[in-house]
């Protein structure tokens, strides 16, 4: 897996947490507009980037923050889930390309990203194909595949009902 990695090019990426301000300039340099950041600050501390430093650091290259603070191998509360994936379609569609990290890239960022192909029509199989397909590191907890078959039901409830 290239740490960050287009899954849409120009439009969404996953990652790995940034390890300094040179990968926070490295994303603005691929046009990232929007962060999805799903590490718990303790883990910014762990990888020598405390969590005051990278909030400077995107204010400095202008680029959003959605903190979503996820325990390692879980996924966000559904409720919460679909904010992100609702923020990350507004922030696409307003031409703010999106990246989604966590820590090491493989399965909280993964989630999300699958959950957005989902949102987007994909069915859970096709939506982790394709991520797959990108980043061949993916590798989901028991907890994340279940989060995902949980959203997978609810948008396809949201969509009977329109």
């Amino acid at each position: 897996m290239n740490c960050p990695y287009w899954v849409i090019k120009g439009k969404l990426a996953g990652s790995c947490a940034p390890r300094g301000v040179k990968d926070i300039e490295a994303w603005g340099r691929m046009g990232i507009k929007a962060v999805v950041s799903l590490i718990e600050e303790f883990e910014f501390n762990e990888i020598g980037f405390p969590f005051n430093n990278y909030v400077d650091a995107l204010r400095r290259f202008n680029i959003r923050l959605l903190y979503s603070p996820t325990k390692d191998g879980e996924s966000p509360p559904l409720d919460e889930f679909m904010a992100i994936l609702r923020w990350i379609d507004e922030r696409i569609h307003e031409n703010e390309p999106v990246l989604v990290h966590c820590n090491a890239g493989v399965g909280r960022s993964p989630t999300v990203i699958i959950g957005y192909l989902m949102y987007k029509g994909y069915s859970l199989k096709e939506a982790y194909r394709f991520v797959s397909n990108v980043n061949d590191k993916v590798s989901l907890s028991f907890t994340q595949a279940l989060a995902l078959e949980e959203l997978e039901k609810l948008i396809s409830r949201r969509s009977l009902v329109l």
